[in-house]
């Protein structure tokens, strides 16, 4: 029998009025023709029948036979909206195979989706391949670590450099995250200093294997105790002062601060440690470019190899500013590489007030 005519033969039954034998029939002739269908090419039609007659009879089906539906769904660019909506909202064992894999879905539905559902199906619709950078943007902003996770685990997902720089500032508190970025294949040297001081001694040394880092520096920084500061600005200039006036302003004190999510106390260090005016520090963490972040740093002696790590904990505490220009990294280069301490200091202060 044809597909079509085998439809149309299931239209003939109604879901609501058949018994519950009858129900039970009908839905495993819907099962066998949804199976038949893969691979096949499908009437307009018949997709419309079969796709209104499967979705009447969810609210008839038993999770066992709902999954088997979504199984042989999944893949299927023939169903219905309706249908693949009403599987992918659905309860999340049925609607997982539809969450990853239907054609159907768009990027403007699976955004619709992840407003419409919780964490578990944000999960799988995280596993998805190839998915839309707008739906992976709304899925980072929700900072749920479960699913930040599953998008760090994905093989099949291109994440933009943007995408990896919020996934790394998020492994500070999502220990789950830590292993996957470490070995994901598209992590860049910045963003694996930026990654190293939340991983354990292991995935330090993965790291560090991997990206051939120069971590002595920066594991010094990392064990240095820190005194607890304020969060009122005067009371944190008068103990930057005193720890400068007894010597004690250092630059592992700064990137300390840094770490520890004391980002006014580290622009007011690097203020008084550098001879630096401070409200163009405060300009520079909110600039368009790192590099007037790069030159403060590299007045003070900060080292190279420590800064992707600064860079990363200030726009995690600063809203993903000093945003990022394509040249950046070369002029990060000539920062760090290229000029001394002093005249990095000089090149601040010459910086054009709209530069910073």
């Amino acid at each position: 029998m044809g597909l079509a005519a085998y439809s149309g033969d299931l239209a003939n039954y109604s879901a609501d009025s058949a018994s519950p034998a009858a129900r039970d029939r009908l839905v495993m002739a819907v099962v066998r023709l949804c199976r038949l269908a893969q691979g096949a090419p499908v009437p307009a039609e018949a997709a419309s029948q079969v796709s209104g007659l499967t979705q009447n009879l969810l609210a008839f089906s038993d999770p066992e036979t709902r999954l088997r539906l979504a199984e042989d769904l999944a893949e299927a660019p023939w169903p219905s909206q309706q249908l693949v909506w009403a599987l992918a909202t659905g309860p999340i064992d049925s609607a997982a195979p539809v969450l990853r894999s239907s054609p159907v879905l768009d990027g403007a539905d699976l955004c619709a989706l992840v407003c419409a559902t919780g964490p578990d199906h944000h999960i799988e619709i995280a596993r998805r391949n190839g998915l839309p950078v707008p739906v992976t943007d709304l899925l980072i902003s929700l900072k749920d670590g479960a699913v930040l996770t599953a998008l760090a685990e994905n093989p099949r997902l291109d994440l933009t450099r943007s995408h990896l720089n919020d996934l790394t500032a998020a492994a500070r508190t999502v220990a789950a995250l830590r292993s996957p970025l470490a070995d994901h294949r598209l992590l860049t040297e910045s963003q694996a200093y930026g990654l190293y001081a939340w991983c354990d001694p292991a995935l330090r040394t993965r790291l560090a294997a991997r990206f051939s880092l120069k971590t002595e520096t920066l594991d010094t920084a990392l064990a240095i105790s820190d005194p607890t500061l304020t969060s009122d600005d005067a009371a944190i200039g008068a103990q930057i002062a005193k720890m400068h006036s007894a010597g004690q302003l250092t630059c592992g004190h700064l990137v300390r601060n840094a770490l520890d999510s004391q980002l006014a106390a580290f622009v007011q260090g690097l203020a008084r440690l550098g001879d630096l005016p401070l409200p163009r520090l405060r300009a520079a963490v909110n600039a368009e470019s790192v590099e007037p972040l790069a030159l403060a740093c590299r007045a003070v002696g900060i080292d190279r190899t420590v800064f992707p790590q600064v860079l990363a904990a200030v726009r995690s505490l600063n809203g993903a500013r000093p945003l990022g220009r394509s040249d950046d990294a070369e002029r990060i280069d000539q920062a760090f590489g290229g000029i001394s301490p002093v005249w990095a200091a000089r090149a601040f202060r010459l910086l054009d007030q709209n530069q910073v």
